[in-house]
Formats: structure tokens, C-alpha cells, sequence
């Protein structure tokens, strides 16, 4: 045999492999398009805030607090006393997803801190959405072996309309370390003989899941329970048993040493919570109680079209701007998604599919929340499963929103619907007049499920920043700043123009489970209630109000209090627009009252502001 004969024959064996990679190329390419046009305009990474609902002001605080505490003060991200002054609270329960905020620094160290975090926003969403697409597709493809099926998944899961509603959350958008999660996984627990080194990377990749969001990542603990243990079950009791527990171990012990940061602040902040403040804990998860009520999935929601629709919506109403997520229907599937799911729950192979129809089930009916609901308002008051894990599992007792069990199951459907893709097409090849069509209906039914999920536009915008910030981040000296009245989470935006520590006058909101001694400025400082209730304060004795005056003076300089902002318009994002927030001047006029009587050093009045100095 002649060398040129060999290179041939050797040409034609790569051939397959070669053609198999480049379709895998090809899908992903396409695929990080479409998460291009999903999340337009935000590859144009301009300096505009994302619109949509006031969570936008944290999802900006939490890119800058990671780069301002690691780089500039050196000390642990999951504690900040930069907020709730000069207490301070713990972000071991907050909504932080400390991994964007690391991707963030590039940009905050090119830009500045302000500028980089509203670029680093817009490519962390592009980045999310493209991530999630392209792990999605490959985990798709290794479980049903069908690139046209992997394809299909990626839209179904990816492109769901209830992410790009909350595209404003950082903590319910990065579904790309769930993906990577299940994935390493599902290859753990496929494997004939489990190896350490997998359960070793699935345990790498369950601890960037906590820190990227601890809800996803109980979530997927729940979901890495029944998938072990269905694992156990088929190999139950000769298939390498032995050895698939060390592996599950392994995803255990290297989980806990990659998470062990996190885990210890998580556990020494809720015993404080239940210890020191058990009355305040009983009253956040009553509360968090009342959100589940109001926040979960309605069974006939995904049947329901796409209300997030552009065309539905420049058919609703004359402005095509995305709104918060609470006007659209979140439930919202692909009809075409659905077929594909139950063409793959009727004919894809039973010990292929059953796995993933139990996981789809599972967390269904969890998303369904604690009483079944037919629609959002048609309550049965039938309870479900999840009321008992609220009650009597601690952790999923800090949740507010079983709606965001939505992307776990939907990742297992569209598993399932791959399958379905994988016989559809099957069966259209079997056909010898249509099979040339296979290629074609795909692609057809991949553009009808693009279609379907579409949401509007993104709504990037100018936010205003008062110039009063402007001119307290150019005083170089360490003090604190007092805002009034607490400007509807946008206090935090702001922070990150002057980056000096926030003296709060009430429980900050967007971080509901705070330290239990962080508000103790204002518990422990009576006279400080003055700036709460000023009709009270003037209502008082004039010797009463001299002391009380005083007093304040003294707190100022004991925390370094130098200057007071008073907020006459007030502005803050809401459906899509920065609006202007109408104040009873009558609260204005006591406060700038208020505040002159402890003769401030100097004061600077701006057209939406007025900045007094005390020290």
C-alpha cells in the first residue's frame, strides 16, 4: 500500500469527526447570535442602566462592592460595612453573585468604577445568556447524541422568557453554572466505572453554583439527590456500586472545601439571625412566607401565551418598552417545546427518558409553590410539597419565589424534548420522498420556538446622577454620607459614584437578610428618630429639642458623619423609564428644617438636591 493510499484512508476516517466538530462549531456560533439578538442592545456595551425594575440599582452595586472590597480595601467581599455605617452587615444571605462581579473588574479597572460597571452589566447579560446556550447544547448532545436535539434544548432553556424578564437579576439569570453543574454530573453518574477526578470537577462546579447564586445551587442539591439516587438504583447491586459512592463522596468533600468560606458566613449569620434576633427572623420568614403566596407558578401559566411578546405588545399598548417581570405572564413555554416533550415522554427509550421526566416533575410541582393554583388568580388551596420543605427545611425556608424553580425544570424538560427532536427527525429520514426535508423541518421548528419565546428589547437608558454625589466623591477624605429620604434603592446606585460608607435610617430592602446588629444605630440613638419623625421633633419643648440637637451633633463626629443629602426629587427606575418621584414638600420643608437647626457648615443647594456639611 502506497502512501498517498494510506493518508487517504486516514483522511476519511478523520472525515466523520471532523464534520461532527464543525457542526458543533457552527451550533455554537449560531447560537451565540441568537443570544445577541435575545439580550439586544446590550452588545453595544454603552454606558446606559438597565431600566427595567429597581433591582438593576443592586444587580450595579454588587459588580462594584466585589471589585471595591478585594482591590481597594483587601478584605472579605461577604462582609461590608460600607452599607448600614458603622455597623456593618454580613452578605452571606444576600443575593450576590460574587463570580460576575469578579468578570466585572477588567472593566471597572479600564472604565473607572461607575462607567465599568454599567458596561460590565451589559456583557455579563450577553455573556449569561451565550454561556448557558452553548453548555446547554453540549450537555444536550452528550445525553441524547443528536445535534439537532442538543440545538433544540439550548433555545428551549437558554431563551426562556421568564430569564430575559429578569434579566435584572444577577442571581436568576446565571444559569450557566447550573448547566455546568448538571452536566459534569450527569457524566459522573453515566460513567460505567465513576472516576475521582469527576466527582472531584462536579464538586468544583457545585461550589461556583453557591457562590454564583445559593439558591440554584439548593436547587441542584435537591436535584443531586434524586438524580444519585436514581444512579444507585440501576446499579444497584453489582454495576460498580462501590464506586459511584467515592465519587459521590468526592462531589461532597470537594464541595465542601471550595465552599467552605461561604458556608462557614452562611451558618455564623443564621445562628446569629435565630439567636440574637429571633423575633426579627420570625418576622422575615412570615414575611418571605407571604412572598411565596403571592410569587409562584399557576398550572395553566404554560399554556399561556408569550405576553412579553413584541407583537403582542405593540398591539397592547402604545409603548413597546420591556416592564418589570410582575406584569408578564413568567410561566410562558414554547408550544412547539411542549410537542417535543411529549413526542420524547411517549417514544424516546424508558431507561433514557425516565430519569429526566421524574426531575421534570419534581421540581414542577415545587415551582407550583405551597397551595396549587390553576391560574395567578384562581387559588385551589390544595397543598403541595413545598409547603412542608418551607416549614421544615431550613434552607428553602429563606425563599420568596418558587417561580425560580422554573429554569431546573425546564433544563430537564428540554431534555426530554431533545429526544423528541431525536425521533422526530428519525422518522422523517425513515421516509424516502420527505428525508431529504429532515434538515429543513428542523430548522423550521427551531425558528417556530425562537419565535414563540421572543421577548421586546432590553431597555437600556441614561440614568441621572445628582450632582451633589459628584461633588462628594471629589472630597479625597474619609467620612460618611446620610441620605434623605432613602431614595428607593438607588442610594446603592449612587454609592458608586462617591464610594464612601451609607449611614441608613431603615432596613436596606434589597438585602432583607442583614446582620441582626445592623441597624443598631438607629435602635440604639433615640435622638436620631428626630430625622423619622420630624413633626414629632418640632412638636417638643424647645429645651427637649436643643438636647436631642445636640446629641446628633456628638453621633456625627463619633462616626464620621460629614454630609447629609436631601433629596427634593428623588428619581428611580420603573417599567422601563426614570421617573421622578413626587415628595410631600411638607417632608422636605421639616427635614431642610431639621437639618439646619444642627448648624451644618456649609450648605449647597442643586436643583433636585441639597447637601449639608457637618464636619
Amino acid at each position: 500500500m502506497t502512501a498517498q493510499e494510506i493518508s487517504s484512508q486516514v483522511q476519511v476516517a478523520e472525515h466523520p469527526r471532523l464534520q461532527s466538530r464543525r457542526g458543533h462549531v457552527l451550533a455554537a456560533l449560531v447560537l451565540v447570535c441568537l443570544s445577541v439578538g435575545v439580550t439586544w442592545p446590550a452588545v453595544l456595551l454603552r454606558r446606559e442602566l438597565l431600566l427595567t425594575l429597581f433591582d438593576t440599582y443592586g444587580f450595579l452595586w454588587n459588580l462594584w462592592w466585589a471589585k471595591f472590597s478585594l482591590l481597594d480595601l483587601h478584605q472579605n467581599p461577604y462582609w461590608c460595612g460600607y452599607i448600614c455605617w458603622p455597623n456593618g452587615t454580613s452578605l452571606a444571605l444576600h443575593s450576590y453573585v460574587i463570580p460576575y462581579g469578579i468578570m466585572s473588574i477588567p472593566f471597572q479597572l479600564l472604565l473607572g468604577s461607575h462607567d465599568g460597571c454599567l458596561v460590565g452589566m451589559r456583557a455579563l447579560i450577553l455573556f449569561s445568556f451565550a454561556s448557558s446556550a452553548v453548555l446547554m447544547y453540549f450537555f444536550a448532545f452528550d445525553v441524547t447524541r443528536s445535534r439537532w436535539g442538543a440545538f433544540v434544548a439550548a433555545l428551549i432553556f437558554a431563551f426562556l422568557p421568564f430569564r430575559v424578564l429578569h434579566s435584572h437579576h444577577p442571581h436568576v439569570i446565571c444559569l450557566e453554572f447550573v448547566v455546568l453543574y448538571a452536566w459534569l454530573f450527569w457524566r459522573l453518574m453515566a460513567r460505567s466505572a465513576p472516576r475521582l477526578r469527576d466527582g472531584a470537577a462536579a464538586g468544583a462546579a457545585f461550589a461556583l453554583l453557591l457562590y454564583a447564586s445559593p439558591e440554584y445551587a439548593l436547587f441542584m442539591g435537591l436535584f443531586s439527590v434524586v438524580a444519585g439516587a436514581w444512579s444507585l438504583r440501576d446499579r444497584w447491586p453489582d454495576k460498580n456500586v462501590r464506586e459511584m459512592i467515592i465519587s459521590l463522596a468526592a462531589v461532597v468533600l470537594f464541595f465542601g472545601i471550595f465552599s467552605c468560606p461561604l458556608l462557614l458566613a452562611t451558618v455564623r449569620q443564621s445562628v446569629d439571625m435565630a439567636t440574637e434576633a429571633p423575633e426579627d427572623l420570625a418576622d422575615l420568614q412570615s414575611g418571605l412566607m407571604d412572598e411565596v403566596k403571592n410569587n409562584h407558578g399557576a398550572l395553566l401559566s404554560v399554556l399561556s401565551p408569550n405576553t412579553a411578546h413584541p407583537l403582542r405588545r405593540y398591539l397592547d399598548q402604545p409603548n413597546p418598552k420591556l416592564r418589570s417581570e410582575h406584569h408578564y405572564n413568567q410561566g410562558a413555554l414554547s408550544y412547539v417545546a411542549i410537542g417535543l416533550w411529549l413526542l420524547g415522554s411517549l417514544f424516546a427509550p424508558r431507561r433514557k427518558k425516565g430519569l429526566w421526566l421524574l426531575l421534570t416533575g419534581v421540581f414542577f410541582v415545587l415551582w407550583l409553590g405551597p397551595y396549587l393554583s390553576l391560574t395567578s388568580e384562581w387559588n385551589t388551596g390544595i397543598p403541595l410539597p413545598y409547603l412542608f420543605l418551607h416549614k421544615y427545611v431550613p434552607p428553602f425556608g429563606w425563599g420568596s419565589d418558587t417561580q425560580r424553580f422554573m429554569p431546573i425544570w425546564v433544563m430537564c424538560m428540554a431534555i426530554v424534548a431533545a429526544f423528541g427532536m431525536r425521533w422526530l427527525v428519525a422518522k422523517v429520514r425513515e421516509r424516502p420522498t420527505a428525508g431529504r426535508w429532515a434538515s429543513g423541518a428542523a430548522v423550521a421548528l427551531c425558528v417556530a420556538i425562537c419565535l414563540e419565546q421572543l421577548v421586546a428589547p432590553l431597555p437600556f437608558g441614561p440614568h441621572p446622577i445628582p450632582e451633589c454625589y459628584r461633588d462628594i466623591a471629589a472630597d479625597p477624605e474619609p467620612f460618611a454620607v446620610f441620605a434623605l429620604p432613602p431614595s428607593h434603592h438607588s442610594t446603592l446606585y449612587f454609592q458608586t459614584i462617591h464610594q464612601k460608607p451609607m449611614v441608613f435610617w431603615k432596613e436596606p430592602s434589597y438585602i432583607p437578610r442583614h446582620s441582626p446588629h445592623a441597624m443598631d444605630l438607629f435602635r440604639n440613638q433615640e435622638s436620631l428618630w428626630a430625622f423619622l419623625e420630624p413633626e414629632t421633633f418640632f412638636e417638643m419643648q424647645p429645651a427637649e429639642q436643643a438636647a436631642i440637637i445636640e446629641a446628633n451633633r456628638r453621633i456625627f463626629r463619633e462616626i464620621d458623619l460629614k454630609y447629609v443629602v436631601l433629596d427634593r426629587v428623588p428619581v428611580a427606575i420603573h417599567s422601563g423609564f426614570v421617573i421622578r418621584i413626587p415628595l410631600d414638600m411638607r417632608f422636605v420643608q421639616q427635614h431642610e428644617r431639621l437639618l439646619m437647626l444642627h448648624k451644618p457648615l456649609e450648605v449647597k443647594r442643586y436643583r433636585t438636591s441639597i447637601l449639608f456639611r457637618f464636619l
